[in-house]
């Protein structure tokens, strides 16, 4: 039984293998991973994608602050520069404006500093280097505004460089002004266009290593996450997960049994409880299965030694009926003959003498007709089948109990119509054999014996007022008979379908109890 449990937790094992669940996972991981692995990367994975998507999220807030922050910077720096370089151009002071773009271009942060008329030529650069260069509109750096609408073009915009660089462009406007009517136009409303490129590498490299920072958090965060998980889900799932696998192993390879914990209420506290209901209820049908085999074994070899009882009995009764016809009815037969041929050589000489033998004869005909009626109702009473079992067990209640001394009570009701063979010859041999017992064995001075029909059993009991009998201590006695007689007489019962109860009687005497399902026979 064992060995085909396990086979077929094998088979289901394979089955599960082959799972369109398991077949998925397999698809992710070349290995067969664990239910440990599983459920943390169930939890680590979705919090891990939130944390990246908020990381992602974060970076580019701050560097959408920081770029407003960048052109705030530039707007502000080209209105200080224009204003410097206003108060130079009232006085025409054209060396004065080419020193402060000298100056201004040894900062690092300020790649180009250019001042532009309103066709695009360079008025004025750092070092003269690219003074009187036109810039095109479709130059890649001016594209993203003039591809634009004029209204719509901003102040202020991140390019990339020829050298591969990010610069921050701020476009100020120069705008004409009263005090710059003496040598412009009146009605030219813009004069110029200060163009500065600042460098925005110093805003980049923070961004990175904040970006760099909170990966390390992160990173860190998730690494103490599942360590954390894996401790928490460890104490309350998985090691009671894993006593649970290791009680049904147990179980399947025929070990004892052993409950578990049903603390906490969760899952795997109902899923304890049921195992433990489970293996209750396979203890008590081992503990019933035990019962029951002992009780097997115990009917097996009480009917081992019936059979062997019986057998003995047959060959016993053999011997009693062949003692019995040679001594009893041998000399009884012998004595007739003798008497016969004294009476024959009398009936010339002394006719009363041979009177009295023929008398005598006589005598010896009706004692020897009494014995042979004896040992035909021992072996089967003609009675039984000529009048049925009533008439049947008040004779052998007469013939048993009446030369013992002991009175008696007989009461037959409701079965007229007599019995099965089967159960009428069983019922006999129980009373039979219950009567031999109270003659041999009781002591009592009184029997009472009943017989009715009650709601389709045959309802008896034989009652006596003697020393009374426990047959639980009382145990088959091979030698005096008692033992394996009162299991003769429940095998019998038993064998027609009903019960036989033996029981002790207060203040003293034994009741026997017998049951079995009413058939009609004879008169039926």
């Amino acid at each position: 039984m064992i060995s085909q449990n396990q086979g077929d937790y094998q088979e289901d094992s394979v089955a599960t293998n082959q799972s369109p669940d398991h077949g998925t996972l397999r698809s992710f991981f070349p290995w067969s991973p664990s239910l440990r692995f599983t459920v943390i990367m169930a939890i680590f994975i979705p919090i891990a994608l939130v944390l990246v998507a908020s990381t992602i999220v974060d970076y580019n807030r701050h560097r959408q602050r920081d770029m407003e922050s960048m052109s705030l910077l530039a707007s502000q720096t080209g209105q200080v520069i224009e204003q410097v370089l206003q108060r130079e151009m009232l006085r025409s002071d054209f060396e004065a404006i080419q020193s402060i773009f000298d100056t201004l271009s040894e900062e690092e942060s300020i790649q180009a500093l250019l001042l532009l008329d309103t066709n695009g030529r360079v008025i004025f650069s750092p070092g003269n280097e690219t003074t009187g260069i036109v810039f095109d509109n479709q130059d890649p750096s001016c594209l993203p505004c003039h591809s634009l609408l004029p209204q719509d073009r901003p102040t202020g915009v991140i390019i990339d460089l020829p050298q591969g660089q990010n610069s921050f462009r701020s476009m100020q406007p120069i705008e004409n002004q009263p005090e710059c009517t003496e040598c412009h136009d009146p009605d030219q409303r813009l004069l110029g266009l200060l163009l500065t490129d600042l460098s925005i590498a110093p805003i980049q490299d923070a961004l990175a290593k904040d970006l760099r920072d909170a990966v390390l958090w992160w990173a860190g965060t998730g690494v103490v996450m599942v360590l954390l998980v894996n401790l928490a889900i460890n104490q309350t799932v998985f090691n009671r997960l894993h006593k649970m696998s290791e009680a049904i192993a147990r179980f399947g390879k025929g070990k004892s049994l052993e409950a578990l914990s049903e603390t906490p209420r969760d899952e795997i506290g109902r899923l304890s409880a049921v195992y433990n209901r489970m293996v209750r209820r396979i203890r008590e049908r081992d503990n019933e299965n035990e019962l029951l085999t002992q009780k097997l074994q115990q009917r097996m070899s009480e009917r081992e030694h019936l059979l062997r009882r019986l057998i003995n009995s047959q060959e016993q009764e053999r011997i009693r009926l062949a003692r019995e016809l040679h001594d009893d009815l041998g000399q009884r037969l012998g004595s007739i003959t003798i008497q016969l041929e004294l009476a024959q050589r009398a009936l010339t000489e002394d006719a009363d003498k041979a009177k009295l033998s023929i008398s005598h004869t006589q005598s010896l005909i009706a004692e020897s007709t009494d014995r042979m009626y004896d040992v035909i109702m021992g072996l089967r009473p003609s009675i039984l089948d000529d009048l049925g079992l009533g008439p049947a067990l008040k004779n052998l209640a007469k013939r048993t109990l009446e030369p013992a001394g002991i009175d008696y009570d007989v009461t037959i009701e409701g079965l007229e119509n007599g019995l099965e063979q089967e159960k009428e010859t069983a019922m006999f041999r129980i009373f039979q054999e219950a009567l031999n017992n109270i003659v041999r064995h009781s002591d009592a001075t009184y029997v009472e014996m009943h017989l009715n029909l009650v709601d389709d059993m045959v309802d008896g009991f034989i009652q006596d007022n003697g020393i009374g009998l426990d047959p639980a201590s009382r145990p088959a006695n091979e030698h005096d008979g008692t033992g394996f007689g009162l299991l003769g007489m429940r095998e019998r019962a038993e064998l027609c379908g009903g019960s036989l109860v033996i029981s002790s009687v207060d203040p003293h005497g034994t009741r026997l109890h017998i049951q079995i399902p009413f058939v009609e026979g004879r008169n039926a």
